[in-house]
């Protein structure tokens, strides 16, 4: 239930430009900062959610071509992310700079070197593995345009 709280916050505090369109940058900074203030050891499956609904809101951007003027002090702070320490947060910011595409750039070398902290966890209600591996290499792709098996 706290969880919807947040989430709905996020929603609800949608920050728009004078035109009344999303500002995207505003919305991930201000996700990016539930998400550090969150208590990682209250909150694991909270954390997770928090960034795949960044993730979802950044896909459901770029199908209504609307994700565009992500800043690059944006996509810096997104990267910082792929530090998290849970393996589920990395694999949602990893997809959600694979949304943004070429213009995330700058973030590879984050991306690469988040390769290296893989541990896999099991999706709860699922049969398929989920980790930020494939969730990595897929952004990977989408940034530089190389094959998903080409990165170490």
């Amino acid at each position: 239930m706290k969880m919807m709280n947040v989430v709905a916050a996020v929603l609800v505090s949608l920050a728009l430009s004078a035109d009344g369109s999303l500002d995207v940058n505003v919305e991930i900074e201000q996700t990016l900062r539930q998400l550090h203030q969150m208590d990682v050891k209250d909150r694991f499956g909270d954390r997770i959610d928090l960034a795949e609904q960044l993730c979802e809101t950044l896909g459901d951007l770029s199908k209504q071509g609307r994700l565009k003027g992500v800043k690059k002090s944006t996509i810096v702070d997104l990267a910082r992310a792929l530090s998290d320490d849970e393996d589920g947060v990395r694999a949602w910011i990893a997809g959600a700079l694979g949304l943004i595409g070429p213009d995330a750039y700058q973030a590879v070398p984050s991306l690469e070197r988040a390769l290296v902290r893989i541990e896999g966890i099991e999706a709860r209600e699922a049969v398929i593995r989920l980790d930020s591996n494939l969730a990595i290499r897929i952004a990977l792709h989408r940034i530089t345009g190389k094959p998903v098996d080409s990165f170490p």
